[in-house]
């Protein structure tokens, strides 16, 4: 709980995206989850920077705090968690997923591979390479109910290194093959 409120700049356009972010959950449109993950990054995006022209003093102590993992590890002290949550979700909304590795993760958090493990399991909850498959499959189910792409093409931009990595990991993950969800998800 923060003792003092923290004014930040561009509150407008921050109220104004948790708007968006509100009305959408609400209506619950098709392709609504797809909707609010991107307005999430938005959001998370904006605050980030927000919070980033702060000067320090401004910044709460009380502000929820990542803890070490080890004392060797003093990169997480005093680190805002929002920091870490935008850092890892733009890492799996933006980066060509066929790149996206744990190294590379470790290397934007400026953390070691173990801990970079940690925080991913401590934010979503499931291991990093769980993690990675819902990205490649949300990119995947995105890009087949609003493009004319080839299911093919679909899988490479989704970080598959084929088709069949591709097929069969959105059937084993959704019930359906890629054609059917296509079928049934297309754009209007």
């Amino acid at each position: 709980k923060l003792s003092s409120p923290v004014l930040l700049r561009g509150q407008e356009t921050l109220l104004s995206t948790l708007n968006l972010l509100r009305k959408e959950f609400a209506l619950q449109q098709p392709l609504y989850d797809t909707t609010i993950d991107a307005l999430l990054q938005v959001f998370y995006t904006q605050l980030l920077r927000s919070l980033l022209e702060l000067p320090a003093p401004s910044l709460p102590q009380q502000f929820p705090i990542v803890p070490p993992a080890t004392e060797e590890h003093r990169l997480l002290d005093n680190v805002p968690q929002v920091f870490y949550t935008a850092l890892l979700d733009s890492f799996f909304l933006s980066l060509p997923l066929h790149k996206a590795n744990l190294t590379e993760l470790s290397k934007t958090l400026n953390l070691s591979a173990v801990q970079t493990r940690r925080i991913v399991k401590r934010y979503y909850g499931i291991s990093f390479q769980e993690r990675l498959i819902q990205a490649k499959l949300q990119r995947s189910r995105f890009l087949m109910a609003t493009t004319d792409l080839s299911l093919k093409a679909i899988a490479e931009q989704s970080g598959y290194g084929s088709y069949h990595a591709f097929y069969k990991a959105f059937t084993a993950h959704t019930g359906q093959t890629p054609s059917e969800y296509r079928q049934t998800h297309a754009k209007e």
